[in-house]
């Protein structure tokens, strides 16, 4: 057993108040809220086990999306590179909308909710026609289209809210009525997670094009 910092090292790699569990390379790894929750891959060879953490250690509330494995963080490489052009076009972090997009559809293109809500931004066709977004229930499921409006709709939103994203998400979730009564993120459950959840993804995709972290730990005998 190998104590490094806050983590032990033994069969199992434990955080306390473990709360969720990913098998790793034939190793049980332990994540739990209140520790960072970064991916750790254990790589386990002879006489040597490889720890990488990636991203960086993060704090990521216990009912957000759960952190993604490396390719599903990255998304579809054609979505992914749409969304870095749509968020140069409106002036918005590329890693905020991939962040966005993940919470609201986890990049499935052709997503619909129960209230009507439309493709990768989950943009509601009547906001998409307030845009000028011709035949709004069909087109808002083309990956472009869908970017576009809703890259329009958040840069709306940011104007609006300068120097306040969590106000800007928060009235992207429940409408900008909602903030303007209550003065602030809403005390709705759904919103505020939803805010956490943006937030701490965005925090996972800026992360992401960070050179990843090894280390190296020779295993006792």
């Amino acid at each position: 057993m190998r104590r490094i910092g806050g983590l032990i090292l033994s069969w199992h790699c434990l955080f306390s108040h473990a709360d969720a569990q990913q098998q790793r390379g034939g190793l049980m790894l332990e994540t739990g809220w209140p520790s960072p929750r970064g991916q750790l891959d254990i790589v386990s060879t002879c006489g040597r086990m490889v720890l990488e953490v990636w991203p960086p250690a993060r704090v990521i509330p216990p009912d957000a999306a759960p952190m993604p494995d490396v390719g599903s963080a990255r998304g579809d490489d054609g979505v992914s590179r749409l969304i870095d052009e749509v968020a140069a076009l409106y002036g918005h972090e590329a890693p905020l909308m991939k962040a966005i997009v993940r919470v609201e559809s986890n990049f499935d293109v052709r997503a619909v909710s129960r209230k009507g809500a439309v493709g990768l931004m989950q943009v509601m066709p009547a906001t998409a026609s307030g845009l000028g977004v011709a035949d709004p229930a069909i087109r808002l499921l083309e990956p472009g289209v869908n970017l576009r409006a809703g890259a329009r709709h958040l840069r709306t939103l940011r104007d609006r809210y300068p120097q306040r994203l969590d106000l800007a998400l928060a009235a992207y979730n429940a409408g900008e009525g909602a903030v303007q009564r209550w003065s602030g993120v809403p005390p709705y459950p759904e919103t505020r997670r939803y805010v956490e959840s943006v937030l701490s993804w965005y925090g996972v995709y800026q992360d992401s094009g960070a050179v990843r972290e090894r280390r190296s730990i020779t295993r006792c005998s």
